[in-house]
């Protein structure tokens, strides 16, 4: 019998023992993966510019403002799809009008994102991804899109 290796019978039931032994080991240790309550804290967001629901927008807007400590992802899209926003940066002094109340309270930090001309007649959606909590170990944070308001343009 050539290219066979043929252990001894003792050999071969303490290679089989051993084995067993080692997934009992395994399937019986108990550790568990959990994530720790809480997470990162979830960020809330307000579009305050133009107000949420506003209709009659001008095209030419040039920014959108948001309420709210930030550090995301913004995103303006309309039906067809994003729209090329400009880095966030600081939102004018003074706040353009009307703007809406944030929804914290006490001294709420406002920030602006660039957008180009927008389209006639549209209704636009702003929203921002946030890394939030998710009990989904090993990864115990996932991405959260969450949707700050709307307007349509005139």
């Amino acid at each position: 019998m050539h290219g066979i290796c043929r252990l001894p019978v003792t050999a071969n039931r303490l290679f089989v023992g051993l084995l067993i032994a080692a997934g009992a080991m395994i399937a019986c240790s108990g550790t568990t993966i959990s994530c720790p309550a809480g997470g990162p804290a979830v960020i809330e967001l307000s579009l305050a510019y133009p107000i949420p629901n506003a209709t009659n927008v001008p095209v030419n807007l040039g920014v959108v403002i948001l309420s709210g400590a930030f550090r995301g992802i913004v995103d303006v899209r309309s039906p067809v799809g994003p729209v090329a926003l400009g880095s966030p940066t600081s939102a004018p002094s003074p706040l353009p009008t009307p703007y809406a109340t944030p929804l914290e309270s006490g001294n709420v930090p406002y920030f602006a994102v660039p957008v180009p001309t927008l389209s006639p007649a549209t209704t636009y959606t702003v929203s921002y991804v946030q890394i939030g909590p998710a009990n989904d170990p090993p990864s115990c944070v996932a991405p959260a899109t969450v949707n700050a308001g709307s307007f349509t343009t005139r």
